[in-house]
């Protein structure tokens, strides 16, 4: 782009432009890759009804849990399962926490 030296505002105008145009192109926060995501279902297998709850450890960081119930025929669910996570992307399996 051109820029007019003979008019100061076109000129502010047309920098303006590039510097937005600039912006607008990098990735935000600096990362060249798009963010990871949890997929759908976060979880394999067959889980219904989750109860979720945030708890924080003693050094103020929070973990996410999820408490689904398994789906199986009835005389075999006999457990239950649940799963942690620090970030809703990366979870934790914890089998058999209530038998």
């Amino acid at each position: 782009m051109k820029i007019n030296a003979s008019n100061p505002l076109v000129s502010v105008l047309a920098l303006t432009h590039m510097c937005t145009a600039l912006a607008l192109s990098l990735p935000l926060g600096g990362c060249a890759s798009e963010p990871r995501r949890a997929g759908n279902p976060i979880v394999q297998g067959w889980y219904a009804d989750p109860e979720g709850a945030i708890f924080q450890d003693e050094n103020g960081r929070r973990r996410f849990w999820i408490y689904p119930t398994y789906s199986a025929p009835y005389d075999q669910q006999t457990h239950f399962d649940a799963f942690s996570s620090p970030n809703l992307v990366d979870w934790t399996k914890h089998e058999r926490i209530l038998t």
